[in-house]
């Protein structure tokens, strides 16, 4: 599964937004309109990576729409490179159950 991390433009920005909210970071009611949890907000405030669908929620629930803005870029195209090759790895074993496991490379 994909997973996001802020970049520090983007953190100025979210900070903001809630500030204008008057929420602490871990609000309650912040983690049950993303639907999310205390540890995972205090990873989204740290800058650490967290599941692509939960960045959003928590990003719009604060009253940011434009998520894309904030997200760390190199982070994402890592996670990105990382998932397609994961995909490829399952496409091959599935096609040939019976050899070894091999990552192939992108094009």
């Amino acid at each position: 599964m994909a997973s996001l991390k802020m970049s520090a433009a983007g953190l100025e920005i979210i900070e903001q937004a809630r500030q204008q909210k008057r929420w602490d970071k871990t609000a309650e009611v912040l983690c049950s309109d993303a639907l999310t949890s205390k540890a995972t907000l205090k990873r989204f405030w740290r800058k650490q990576p967290i599941q692509r669908e939960t960045f959003i929620r928590i990003c719009q629930v604060l009253g940011v729409e434009c998520w894309e803005k904030l997200v760390d870029r190199d982070r994402a195209l890592e996670t990105s490179i990382t998932a397609n090759l994961d995909c490829q790895v399952a496409e091959t074993s599935k096609k040939n159950p019976g050899l070894p496991c091999q990552k192939t490379c992108l094009p």
